[in-house]
Formats: structure tokens, C-alpha cells, sequence
């Protein structure tokens, strides 16, 4: 009866293994735009940073990911508030400014090749940080059978 129980919680200790390291990986979802996910939530680039920091390189990979978001982002939502300010302007009866819109639409297409360089980087340190966490999930659970201090047995090491 004893080893019954022994080897229950063996098994149930093997499974909460195996089931925490596909739960905790990065998942990327591909479709209108890049989303990455991990245990069924959204996340966002800060907190990418934040989860790959148990793995320096993927953290790595990471970090280069934001600086590229980072400016992106800021070249997109300038050339966006360039662009619309003149059709608000035209709405209140001003003239529409060319000029300021060209601008505005010349950073958002600036802005462009820094969003793929994210999602290129952001890919490859999820990449890195899921196959070094089945990594070491794999390389922290043994499975020894042979002699124990109490006979012949089955010992588990994390």
C-alpha cells in the first residue's frame, strides 16, 4: 500500500513537471499582427523583458527587441500626430499642410523596418527562452532506480 502511494505522488509530481513547462513558455501567435502569449494572456514588450530574465541570452535578444519597439513606436506615433494634425486642422476650416503630412508620413515609413527588426528579435528570444526552459526542466528531474538507504527503490531528483 505504501509504495502504491509512493508511486502516485511520483507520477504526480513527474506530470506537475512536464505540465508547468509547457504552460510557462512564450507562445507567438500569428495573424492580423504578432501577439505573444504566455499562459493565455497577452503580453507586452516590457514584460517579455521582464520573463526572459532568468535567460541572459534570450533577455538579450530581448533587449534588443525594445530598443527597436521603443523607437518604432515613437517614429510611428510622431509621424501619426504629423499626418492628423493637418486633417484636424481642415476640419476646423484651415488649410491642409502637405508638408507637415509628407513628414509624417515619411517617419511612420521610417518607423516600419524598426517594428520587423522587433518581431524578429521578440521571436527569437521567446525561441531561445522555450527551448532553454525544456531544457532545464529536463535537465533538473532524474528518475534513479537501485539501492536506496531502505532496500532496492525508485529515487527522484529535482
Amino acid at each position: 500500500m505504501r509504495q502504491t502511494i509512493l508511486i502516485g505522488f511520483f507520477f504526480m509530481a513527474v506530470l506537475s513537471v512536464c505540465g508547468q513547462s509547457a504552460s510557462d513558455s512564450i507562445k507567438v501567435k500569428e495573424g492580423s499582427g504578432t501577439v505573444f502569449q504566455q499562459n493565455g494572456e497577452k503580453l507586452s514588450p516590457q514584460e517579455l523583458l521582464s520573463i526572459t530574465e532568468s535567460n541572459n541570452e534570450a533577455h538579450k535578444e530581448m533587449e534588443i527587441a525594445k530598443i527597436n519597439y521603443d523607437v518604432g513606436m515613437t517614429l510611428g506615433f510622431t509621424g501619426g500626430f504629423l499626418v492628423g494634425w493637418p486633417f484636424g486642422r481642415t476640419l476646423t476650416g484651415g488649410d491642409f499642410d502637405w508638408s507637415l503630412a509628407g513628414a509624417g508620413a515619411a517617419l511612420i515609413i521610417a518607423g516600419l523596418p524598426f517594428n520587423s527588426s522587433y518581431k524578429k528579435h521578440a521571436k527569437e528570444a521567446a525561441r531561445i527562452y522555450n527551448s532553454g526552459f525544456y531544457q532545464a526542466a529536463a535537465n533538473k528531474t532524474e528518475l534513479n532506480i537501485g539501492l536506496t538507504s531502505h532496500g532496492v527503490g525508485l529515487t527522484v531528483s529535482f
